[in-house]
């Protein structure tokens, strides 16, 4: 059996509408319903089946179910464990980052050298009018932090 190929533009906002496209044998559209919640409470109900990831008291990341751990009270969850491992590193990180810079206070409009990260790599740059959780006075403080705490900077990753 030959097969064909038509190739249909979906206008924007829009999807096909599957269920009346076959009752009618022809192509429907519909407006693209969104998904995206839009308050805590519509997240919560979303998600409240899923597996969900936390840090334990002991600095551990712990697996749970939202049925018995609802989302609605306990926001101590994460979608993956990658993402629990990441913030469990950035606590770790901003603890050592305050330790280095004691009572310094960043001006942004001025300027801090901050450990920014990309897809394949960790650098310190000079950042002005942009505020970033791992910055730093000086160009050298900023290496220095980035080559010391290298394996926590990328479990953070996703954070940075």
């Amino acid at each position: 059996m030959e097969t064909k190929e038509l190739k249909i533009q979906i206008p924007d906002g829009q999807e096909i509408d599957w269920q009346e496209s076959a009752k009618q044998e022809k192509i429907v559209f519909k407006k693209k319903e969104n998904t995206k919640p839009r308050s805590w409470k519509e997240y919560c109900k979303n998600n409240e089946d899923k597996q969900m990831w936390f840090v334990r008291e002991d600095s551990t990341i712990g697996q749970c179910h939202l049925m018995c751990r609802p989302i609605s009270e306990d926001k101590n969850t994460l979608p993956t464990k990658e993402l629990a491992e990441a913030f469990l590193a950035m606590m770790q990180l901003m603890s050592l980052r305050q330790a280095w810079i004691d009572d310094w206070e960043p001006d942004w409009s001025k300027g801090t050298y901050c450990v920014i990260a990309t897809n394949s790599s960790i650098f310190a740059a000079a950042m002005v009018n942009f505020t970033h959780p791992l910055s730093f006075p000086t160009q050298e403080m900023a290496t220095d932090f980035m080559d010391t705490f290298k394996d926590l900077l990328e479990i953070a990753k996703p954070l940075i």
